[in-house]
């Protein structure tokens, strides 16, 4: 999603590169989600005692 930019984009102080990939990884879930072209694990998520959704969305 952003392979033309990383190698330009500096990290700002106090953060490390690997800071830097998680937060692309974020943008680029969000993105899916905004699109309705995300998916879940596990496809069917549990929900625990408050009702949340226990799942990793990618």
């Amino acid at each position: 999603v952003f392979a033309d930019d990383l190698g330009t984009i500096g990290v700002p102080a106090g953060a490390a590169r690997d800071d830097l990939y998680d937060a692309c990884a974020a943008a680029w879930t969000a993105a899916r989600f905004a699109r309705g072209e995300h998916g879940t694990l596990p496809a069917e998520p549990p929900t625990d005692s408050r009702g949340l959704r226990m799942e990793i969305v990618y």
